[in-house]
């Protein structure tokens, strides 16, 4: 865990002398706090800083160190730090590939511009259902739909339902039934 820490905090600190981030993060009082609860909080404020800045680089290393992380730790995490490892994973999902940012236009911009919104409200998880909607981002509702059954108290089937009336969810409904259904009412 000790080589995959100093790894994890080199990497951080390559990021914020790259992008001369503020405010400047104790990264070398990180390094010294080698445990699980301080490394699922580093690696929340650290994914933060990347989501808010969307590098696609930076979000790379992250995801593979996070991957790494998921293999290493031994109990789930909960609470905002699994809110954040989310919207990591959506994040890239939406961008992999891509060398740059999510896109010019503010629909896109906005999704990750104020992301600590997500950790202070899970009702908020509803910017990223409906733009998983309208895109047809099946992946990106998966996502939503596991985490919201694990994790928090928003529910997403009835969320969906209460912006189509017209459709009908059962809880563990899969995302590619979930968009057919909305999807035939050609919204």
């Amino acid at each position: 865990m000790e080589s995959f820490w100093m790894d994890v905090t080199q990497s951080m600190i390559n990021f914020y002398q790259r992008y001369k981030i503020s405010p400047v993060r104790p990264v070398h009082v990180w390094q010294q706090q080698c445990n699980p609860p301080h490394i699922n909080a580093h690696l929340s404020l650290y994914a933060l800083d990347v989501l808010r800045h969307q590098c696609n680089y930076s979000m790379g290393i992250l995801v593979s160190n996070l991957k790494r992380w998921k293999a290493l730790r031994v109990t789930a995490v909960y609470g905002p730090h699994e809110t954040v490892f989310l919207l990591v994973d959506v994040y890239y999902t939406l961008t992999k590939g891509c060398c740059v940012p999510l896109g010019k236009d503010a629909e896109t911009q906005h999704l990750f511009a104020n992301v600590e919104l997500y950790l202070l409200n899970s009702n908020y998880l509803t910017t990223l259902v409906d733009y998983a909607l309208k895109h047809k981002k099946q992946s990106v509702l998966e996502r939503l739909c596991v985490y919201c059954e694990h994790h928090c108290l928003f529910d997403i089937y009835t969320y969906i339902e209460s912006q189509y009336p017209q459709v009908k969810l059962q809880n563990g409904m899969c995302a590619k039934k979930i968009l057919a259904t909305v999807m035939a009412l050609n919204v």
